[in-house]
């Protein structure tokens, strides 16, 4: 029934409206920030509802809400604790320009020229093994990656893998350092420099089809933004409103570039923007209905669907016999759009039920909660590397409508990007002279 989903869509506006009251009108706060992407889902639900083959029913409002309520209610424990603690207030006077020396900036552009050629030619290779080339490169690619062969011909190079991390880190410093040094200090052609990494890593995920990096890229760079000018304007409500304002034009330009992004990715859909749209952001809510009313069969094996990256870790050690993908189930929910995305909630309420489900949900509350407000006191400190930080793992929180993505935040892979970012920091931001002896 349509009326499920206007309720839905009303509950989550009064959540919405609480938690940005009762958490200081803080639009990052991520209990916002996951109330206003289901929001935002639920209206493409409605847009889209006369060629659904699924209507949203109760269990499936039940399960959103009460999984929202559940996250929010452990952020104003953890808000209620860290209002204990010392304050420290924020003084603009430790807050020092940060230049990068032109000879490291060309380094990096050199390193991440080779980096982008290396995967040209390697996205040209895995893409051969598929003979149609009227699909086009990149589909070739992204079909043959997702599937591979028995042999494993297909896998992508891991060391061109690792060596692009060297790009990504510092596309998200330069572009945290061009923040910085724009809203601090006001400077802007000295920074145009500091841009160019950036353009050199964003065609990394484009010709790899991986549009999941490039979404976490732009939540960072929000993030990272959000950060400095809070900072800058004290934490005061006003600049919260400002803010704000700059997002009501950001996001719909966001949603187009999304659009956009399938045509140089070369995904042949014929779908209208607002259908692709609905398919990326409010299609997985349908999904959830779809699985509800016709759920799969439990696993034997405990946290199967959420810890399935441990289990295959454990398989290339020779510690565990099975190997588990990494896709749910597809499912038609509308004509011409297939989904296997559930929300952050059918993952572990296929794993662990209902009880097991608000536990996952709470602990996720814990980790994002814990992190945010303590990014927040070490921002005032300037400590920097925390907001970096804090960027690269936040987008879960914005996907909370797609899929359970805290499964690639919590993993060794992910500490050791995080090693490398910082290592990557230090080398960009700490002043190296070298002395030649005559």
């Amino acid at each position: 029934m349509v009326m499920y989903t206007i309720l839905l869509l009303f509950f989550l506006l009064v959540i919405l409206w609480i938690v940005y009251v009762a958490f200081d009108f803080d639009i990052l706060s991520p209990s916002f920030v996951i109330t206003g992407v289901f929001c935002f889902a639920v209206m493409f639900t409605l847009a889209e509802y006369n060629k659904l083959y699924y209507t949203i029913g109760f269990e499936t409002v039940f399960i959103i809400i009460t999984g929202i309520m559940t996250f929010a209610f452990v952020e104003s424990l953890i808000k209620f604790l860290n209002q204990k603690k010392k304050k420290v207030f924020f003084d603009e006077k430790i807050y020092k320009y940060i230049e990068i020396q032109e000879w490291k900036i060309i380094l990096l552009i050199i390193i991440d020229i080779l980096i982008l050629i290396a995967t040209y030619r390697e996205v040209v290779r895995v893409a051969n093994f598929n003979s149609n080339t009227a699909l086009g490169l990149i589909n070739r690619f992204k079909m043959v990656n997702s599937f591979g062969d028995s042999e494993g011909r297909t896998a992508f190079n891991s060391i061109i893998s690792q060596l692009s991390k060297i790009s990504m880190a510092g596309a998200y410093i330069c572009t945290f350092l061009v923040a910085y040094n724009r809203i601090f200090f006001g400077v802007r052609k000295k920074l145009i420099l500091y841009v160019i990494p950036v353009v050199l890593w964003i065609p990394l995920p484009l010709i790899k089809a991986n549009r999941l990096d490039v979404i976490q890229y732009v939540v960072a760079a929000v993030v990272y933004t959000y950060f400095l000018f809070m900072m800058k304007k004290g934490w005061r409500k006003k600049g919260y409103q400002k803010f704000i304002k700059r997002m009501i034009v950001f996001v719909p330009l966001f949603l187009m570039g999304f659009y956009l992004l399938k045509l140089v990715m070369q995904i042949g859909s014929e779908m209208t923007m607002v259908d692709y749209l609905f398919a990326y952001v409010g299609g997985s809510i349908t999904n959830l209905e779809a699985y509800i009313q016709s759920p799969v069969s439990k696993s034997d094996i405990w946290g199967r669907e959420c810890f399935y990256r441990i289990y295959n870790g454990l398989h290339s050690l020779g510690l565990y016999s099975e190997n588990f993908t990494a896709h749910l189930e597809f499912r038609t929910i509308a004509k011409g759009i297939r989904l296997n995305t559930y929300t952050y909630f059918r993952r572990a309420l296929q794993d662990f039920g209902y009880m097991g489900m608000y536990l996952v949900v709470a602990l996720s509350s814990v980790f994002y909660n814990g992190l945010y407000y303590k990014t927040k006191q070490l921002a005032k400190k300037n400590k920097n590397f925390a907001i970096i930080c804090y960027g690269l793992v936040f987008y879960p929180c914005v996907l909370f409508t797609t899929d359970f993505y805290i499964k690639n935040i919590l993993t060794i892979g992910m500490l050791s990007t995080i090693f490398l970012f910082y290592v990557m920091y230090k080398f960009l931001t700490i002043k190296i002279v070298i002395k030649f002896r005559t």
